[in-house]
């Protein structure tokens, strides 16, 4: 073998091992922890649901989750879990039947543990029979 064939094996040796070492000596690299922004603490909120005209279905939004209304009952009443925030929109979906009146309306009433209670109404609108809208509650 040449000595330049030599070295130049050598070389590739030497860094070879040094990268080796390199690998095995270096702390893990990890992803930085992330926040998550606007996360407010959960709590127990019981909702009342209230209606003139039954609606076939309502339905309940926020957050990604969603809760079913039992409209047999009314008033119908509803545990949610939901953030504990001085402002909250919770939107709704409501369907009546072909035959129900023109207007129909719905009221919701948040009572969140150890806060007052905050009520919102809203109509159908434009003959539908249906409503979708965002309630919004402030405390």
């Amino acid at each position: 073998m040449s000595p330049r064939s030599s070295f130049l094996l050598s070389l590739i040796g030497v860094a070879a091992v040094g990268v080796s070492l390199h690998l095995l000596v270096q702390e893990p690299r990890t992803a930085p922890a992330k926040e998550k922004s606007g996360d407010a603490p959960v709590e127990n909120v019981f909702a009342t649901v209230e209606f003139v005209v039954q609606p076939e279905s309502i339905t309940l939004h926020h957050g990604g989750r969603k809760w079913e209304v039992d409209t047999s009952m009314n008033p119908a009443e509803v545990e949610l879990e939901l953030p504990r925030a001085p402002e909250l929109d919770i939107e709704v979906h409501a369907q009546w039947a072909a035959d129900a009146p023109e207007a129909s309306v719905l009221t919701i009433t948040l009572e969140p543990e150890g806060r007052e209670s905050r009520s919102a109404t809203e109509w159908s609108r434009n003959d539908s029979r249906t409503l979708h809208s965002i309630f919004s509650f402030k405390w």
